[in-house]
């Protein structure tokens, strides 16, 4: 995140309070650059890969958002142009080996970097923007302050004690659900250990380890743009390595 977040402020240009729309396909890249937007002192602004179009161009419009980040994938099939929404820095965040036409990308050499100190910030203060599904009208957004989105932290420091090492924690959401994102930040807090895999349809396409300093958050994370309910696609998981065990999922 240190490294993402002096990239953000060194070579995006994020000023504090600056708004960060993170577009990209549902793995936990777009987690990773949550945090480090508000590391650097920036407002997240989540979006969901499914958003078409001109919802995109909306919120940014509403939001003013100034920098997005993207990956090829959505960037093609959602996007198509960079004239078609009204921002002014694009990040590429993907695996692929070329960066599109005037696209900014995290040098290789990001963590050799010297980081910069995180942004000191009060409880107060805006750090993430949410919005709706749009399923009743257009997407809504939602103001969350720093003691907002930390309210559940009591909680999971009580449960932590609770937790062994092979205890999963499973999320069906996208990352720009709250929800998720509220699991991600507490499983962190708590050290739930685990993998991850990601949903798309009907297959599972990736199934591999997201590692985040000791620990490792499990989630299971559906590419939908809706509420999902995908636990029928999840009938047990195993966590990998030496007695592993395997876990019945309930049926919502």
């Amino acid at each position: 995140m240190a490294a993402l977040s002096r990239f953000l402020v060194r070579d995006a240009g994020l000023t504090p309070g600056g708004l960060v729309g993170i577009y990209r396909s549902n793995d936990s890249r777009s987690f990773r650059w949550f945090l480090a937007v508000i590391r650097a002192g920036g407002i997240a602004v989540p979006l969901n890969p499914l958003l078409s179009l001109e919802e995109v161009r909306n919120i940014l419009g509403t939001s003013e958002v100034g920098i997005l980040v993207t990956d090829r994938s959505v960037f093609e099939e959602q996007v198509g142009a960079r004239d078609a929404l009204p921002v002014r820095c694009w990040i590429q965040s993907d695996n692929e080996p070329s960066t599109m036409e005037g696209f900014l990308r995290v040098p290789l050499d990001a963590l050799q970097q010297e980081a910069l100190p995180p942004a000191e910030i009060q409880p107060t203060d805006t750090v993430a923007i949410f919005h709706t599904s749009g399923t009743h009208g257009s997407p809504k957004g939602a103001v969350l302050s720093s003691r907002t989105l930390l309210a559940g932290m009591p909680t999971a420091i009580f449960i932590a004690p609770f937790l062994g090492k092979r205890d999963l924690a499973l999320v069906a959401l996208p990352w720009s659900h709250i929800m998720a994102v509220s699991i991600g930040i507490f499983g962190l807090i708590a050290g739930i250990p685990g993998y991850k895999r990601q949903i798309v349809g009907d297959r599972s396409c990736s199934n591999n380890a997201v590692q985040h300093g000791e620990s490792t958050s499990q989630n299971f994370l559906p590419r939908t743009k809706f509420s999902p309910r995908p636990h029928h696609l999840l009938i047990w998981c195993q966590k990998p390595g030496p007695g592993a065990r395997s876990c019945p999922l309930l049926q919502s």
